[in-house]
């Protein structure tokens, strides 16, 4: 499994449709990642690991129940989003101090597309301030 850290979404979709693995492994196997990997990077700031972990259950019921090709692109994949992007329940500060505090309330238009396609986001990353400083 350890080939899932690079490759595409695509092909991750792909494999959870020829069932290699389900979602609730793909989707342990980036949360542990995270959780090895993250004390030293602080790239992700806040994780939503439990509600991907239901919303992959979700998946994988859909996977054995539904044909395919009527499935969303991305069903099971996980990703995260950044910080500076809606997602609801998540910071949203957008890098700046004065805005620490802020939690979205709703989904930005292009995380709404996301979770559409079937992507299950992890959690938000952290971003520069204003997404400036690169």
């Amino acid at each position: 499994m350890e080939h899932i850290f690079n490759t595409s979404g695509k092909h991750l979709a792909q494999e959870l449709r020829d069932g290699k693995y389900s979602a609730v492994e793909l989707i342990e196997a980036y949360i542990q990642e995270i959780q090895v990997v993250n004390p030293r990077l602080n790239a992700v700031v806040r994780d939503r690991f439990n509600l991907a972990r239901e919303e992959a259950k979700e998946a994988d019921h859909k996977l054995q129940t539904i044909d395919h090709d009527q499935l969303p692109p991305y069903l099971g994949v996980p990703c995260t989003v950044k910080e500076s992007f809606q997602l609801s329940g998540m910071p949203n500060s957008a890098g700046l101090r004065s805005r620490e505090q802020v939690i979205a309330k709703e989904d930005a238009v292009v995380v709404q597309r996301l979770r559409k396609s079937g992507a299950i986001p992890l959690g938000v990353t952290n971003t520069s301030e204003l997404c400036m400083w690169m």
